[in-house]
């Protein structure tokens, strides 16, 4: 073991060398970086401009002092405000407004937050006194002179607040959303609604139920009420046309993909055009299962 360790520290002669010229760097390194004052001095500071700066600064100071030395830090360097109190709503008042009630920044950021941040509405002047920072002799001050302009809503009696959701008898695939799946559908859940909607519009539309159920590995039970309550219209599927359709299109289908699409538009380009779906079985790596798979979302218009 001590064999293995002594190993890290055995060096060959070009090894030595290297660990050397390093060494040798570093040292003159270290030694410039201690000369370096002694060569190199900053320039020495103006005395009569840092003295016309410092005048400068305390005459702001002087200037824009609104509070004194024992105002809370948070508000010493608030500009100070005309106090003006007039009628005013606390649901639309701005924090220059705010202020003008004499109230410190802090209660208007506070103010703000509890209405727009947090979503609260004003519905009568005791509502205003639950802003935490403003204080109670502040907010007696300002009671007189609010008004109210928000109408609270109506509550509904105890147990009428929600109305109980009542599922259709059946769910047209071709329309349904993946809402509309979840609540309906007993066991559909967010995440297979959404799988179900998205392979639906990949395609162009469901031919049958078999198609729905493909690749998802659903329980028996969630598999049995889909069955049952799904309603599928073949009648309703969107159409790609041979003539038309893009590589971009094709090769998007589920059921054809980028291999296929080129092929069936290389066919296209020997054929002219296509003058009947039926064409597509004469299309390169065309089997009888690809075609009957594809076939009923292509058209020839």
């Amino acid at each position: 073991m001590a064999a293995d360790w002594k190993g890290f520290f055995r060096f060959n002669r070009a090894e030595r060398y290297g660990v050397l010229a390093l060494g040798i760097v570093l040292v003159g390194l270290l030694a410039v970086r201690i000369a370096l004052p002694y060569f190199v001095h900053p320039p020495e500071p103006d005395k009569a401009e840092l003295a016309a700066l410092n005048a400068k600064y305390n005459a702001w100071l002087a200037e824009n002092a609104t509070v004194e030395e024992n105002t809370p830090y948070w508000r010493r360097n608030e500009p100070a405000v005309e106090t003006v109190l007039a009628p005013f709503d606390p649901n639309t008042i701005d924090s220059m407004g705010i202020r003008r009630l004499g109230l410190p920044g802090f209660v208007a950021r506070s103010w703000l937050n509890w209405r727009d941040k947090y979503g609260k509405v004003f519905y009568s002047a005791d509502d205003v006194s639950q802003i935490r920072a403003l204080k109670a002799e502040d907010f007696e001050r300002i009671k007189p002179f609010i008004r109210i302009s928000a109408v609270r809503p109506e509550r509904k009696p105890y147990g009428s607040r929600f109305e109980k959701y009542v599922p259709p008898e059946f769910v047209d695939i071709t329309t349904a959303d993946t809402t509309l799946l979840d609540r309906a559908i007993p066991g559909v859940g967010p995440y297979i609604a959404r799988r179900i909607i998205e392979k639906r519009d990949a395609l162009g539309g469901y031919l049958n139920i078999d198609q729905v159920l493909e690749g998802l590995r659903l329980p028996d039970s969630t598999a049995q009420n889909l069955r049952k309550k799904l309603r599928i219209f073949p009648e309703k599927i969107r159409k790609l046309s041979l003539n038309k359709a893009s590589f971009e299109q094709l090769k998007r289908h589920p059921y054809v993909g980028e291999k296929m699409a080129k092929n069936i538009l290389d066919f296209r380009e020997a054929l002219g055009k296509y003058e009947s779906v039926e064409q597509l079985r004469q299309v390169p790596l065309m089997n009888g299962e690809i075609y009957r798979k594809i076939a009923p979302y292509f058209t020839v218009d």
